[in-house]
């Protein structure tokens, strides 16, 4: 009788196994996306340093101060964002030169800097700000950076782009191997790349009066990669 119970039992495992149906094995797939929003900008941030220097420190920080007085009056004309000047930015330097006759080093002077900081929402009036920044006496002017009040929003329709691109590709790798993409494992931004601030372009030896149609603003760039894994059958 027992033989006969392990006869059926073993016929009974391969009719399973003949009768069930195959289950196809998960292929795992993956596929990068980037996506890439423009905006304009609304607003530029612009600094401006005025540096002198003397043997005497008082001096210099006197001729500083008095064109540091010139370059605000100088902006008076313009729309300055509320609260964003600064002028608290100053360092004294003692300066040398070396004196190859004697292998010394020389004391020249102090160099006295201050910089000034602020916003202005008339981006078409950058380059007159600039002009007017030099005619008053800035000794050094850092390219303006440009920004967004949107940028968040920007950065978070790159991400969703970003993520749809990696999707379609996932669904294109499956088709084109005969199968069917079934769901999305994970997610993952590869980086987070900070926007790209466009280059202002103003023609050089232009005047007062030209500098408003010869500056020319680009958009910011925001960009986002993602990888994203995919399951397919």
């Amino acid at each position: 009788m027992q033989p006969l119970r392990q006869f059926v039992a073993v016929v009974f495992a391969l009719w399973v196994l003949v009768t069930s149906p195959t289950v196809a094995a998960a292929t795992h797939i993956a596929a990068s996306g980037e996506g890439v929003v423009f905006v304009s900008p609304d607003t530029a941030s612009i600094r401006a340093q005025v540096s002198a220097i003397n043997q005497n420190g008082a001096i210099a920080q006197k001729r500083v101060s008095q064109r540091m007085d010139t370059m605000l009056s100088a902006l008076d004309s313009f729309s300055v964002v509320e609260d964003s000047l600064d002028t608290s930015a100053l360092s004294l330097q003692p300066e040398y030169r070396w004196n190859r006759q004697t292998e010394q080093q020389v004391f020249t002077g102090y160099r006295v800097t201050r910089t000034l900081t602020f916003k202005t929402d008339d981006l078409e009036a950058v380059g007159e700000v600039l002009t007017a920044l030099t005619e008053a006496g800035a000794t050094e002017i850092s390219p303006p950076q440009f920004e967004s009040s949107t940028s968040g929003q920007a950065q978070e329709s790159a991400l969703e782009h970003a993520v749809k691109s990696a999707t379609r590709k996932l669904d294109v790798l499956a088709r084109s191997a005969g199968l069917s993409l079934q769901s999305i494992a994970s997610i993952a931004e590869v980086s987070a790349i900070s926007p790209s601030s466009p280059e202002a372009l103003m023609r050089t030896g232009v005047s007062m009066d030209d500098a408003r149609n010869n500056f020319v603003i680009g958009n910011l760039t925001f960009r986002a990669e993602v990888l994203v894994k995919g399951v397919a059958n």
